[in-house]
């Protein structure tokens, strides 16, 4: 889900700290502000995200 992939980019040190963030409204996923922590992201091989983490802190994920 979408906590699994923002520690698995290291965007964060644990699952809470990740949840927080989300819902307190600062973390987008290729530019849609992500609403639930538990959402599920559609991944297909050769895809591309960018994750917004706050303002400032961009990550670039390839699949």
């Amino acid at each position: 889900g979408a906590l699994d992939l923002l520690v698995e980019i290291k965007a964060f040190a644990s699952k809470g700290e990740a949840r927080r963030m989300v819902q307190n409204g600062g973390v987008k996923i290729a530019g849609e502000k992500l609403a639930d922590p538990q959402a599920q992201i559609e991944i297909k091989g050769g895809d591309q995200l960018v994750v917004q983490v706050g303002k400032r802190k961009f990550y670039k994920v390839n699949f």
